[in-house]
């Protein structure tokens, strides 16, 4: 019954982003544009190679990705000045706008105060990077 309750609420996260990318148009993968956006949002970015190997995909299958979202100006695509075949990722504000929605979406409903009550606490998606990933 537990796992049964978890796929669900797993289902009904799945739907809400879905929801929000569908609003801003943006086509591909939830998970894929999720953990991208998410890995973006430091200061200094992200290196697209670390992202090929951290998703484990193929490197155009990423490429063909960063290329949607650099053009539907949710991410910025620079080559490093010091090694021009590395490329840099980061959120534009539009991006960061878009990561804010879908981090909302993916937060559990507010719990019944019964629930609360009794120690239960809502979990949610855990978007805490650190800078090895």
């Amino acid at each position: 019954m537990a796992t049964v309750n978890g796929l669900r609420k797993f289902a009904e996260q799945a739907i809400r982003v879905e929801r929000v990318l569908n609003e801003e148009h943006v086509a591909g993968s939830a998970g894929r544009v999720v953990y991208l956006l998410s890995a973006a949002d430091r200061a200094v970015g992200v290196s697209q190679k670390d992202m090929v190997t951290e998703m484990a995909l193929p490197k155009d299958v990423v490429s063909k990705l960063v290329g949607f979202l650099v053009d539907a100006e949710l991410m910025t695509q620079v080559r490093q000045a010091s090694n021009p075949r590395m490329k840099r990722l980061a959120n534009t504000d539009s991006g960061r706008d878009l990561l804010s929605r879908l981090k909302a979406a993916l937060q559990p409903p507010r719990s019944h105060p019964a629930a609360a009550e009794v120690g239960i606490q809502p979990s949610g998606f855990n978007f805490d990077f650190d800078e090895d990933g």
